[in-house]
């Protein structure tokens, strides 16, 4: 008897050792996954373009160049003049890494920069503020102050018929 009662311990023995492991090995199983949406290109940008919006209200064309077309507008929220900036994504092809690892249009690094630099407040600096940025799919918007008494460069040197003094470009 005392050897069946071996053989039925070693049995409760092995039956438990395999519950043991198997349950260890269910532990260590990935739980079962949330589902998470996530958001694609074409949702990102009209949120973005929702957000832009919100924000400013565009009104006529100031001008427009090789690389894009600048509108005249304003804040909502102060009436701030803003001049808006429409970039084909196309038409950019400079791009930077931020510290984030971001890739940036290199004219957005390049004003983010000067911004960071800049001491005097909007409409007291010698460089036009980039306020807001938004990257669209199709386009890059750019949003900077806008000086109410300003004059387009092609414009001004059209009407003063040649270079500029050094002094006047100042």
């Amino acid at each position: 008897t005392s050897s069946s009662n071996l053989a039925h311990y070693s049995k409760e023995t092995g039956d438990l050792r395999k519950r043991i492991l198997k349950r260890k090995a269910e532990d260590f199983k990935e739980p079962p996954r949330k589902m998470v949406k996530t958001e694609t290109k074409q949702e990102r940008a009209d949120s973005q373009r929702a957000k832009f919006e919100e924000k400013y209200t565009e009104l006529h064309q100031l001008g427009e160049g090789g690389f894009g077309s600048v509108f005249a507008g304003y804040r909502k929220e102060d009436k701030l003049p803003v001049a808006i900036k429409h970039i084909p994504k196309q038409k950019v092809v400079l791009k930077h890494k931020d510290e984030n690892g971001r890739q940036l249009a290199l004219e957005v690094a390049i004003m983010l920069k000067l911004r960071a630099v800049t001491t005097s407040s909007v409409g007291q600096s010698s460089t036009v503020v980039l306020l807001d940025w938004y990257d669209l799919d199709q386009e890059l918007i750019l949003v900077m102050e806008r000086p109410m008494s300003t004059e387009s460069l092609f414009d001004h040197l059209k009407d003063h018929k040649g270079p500029l003094k050094q002094k006047e470009v100042k």
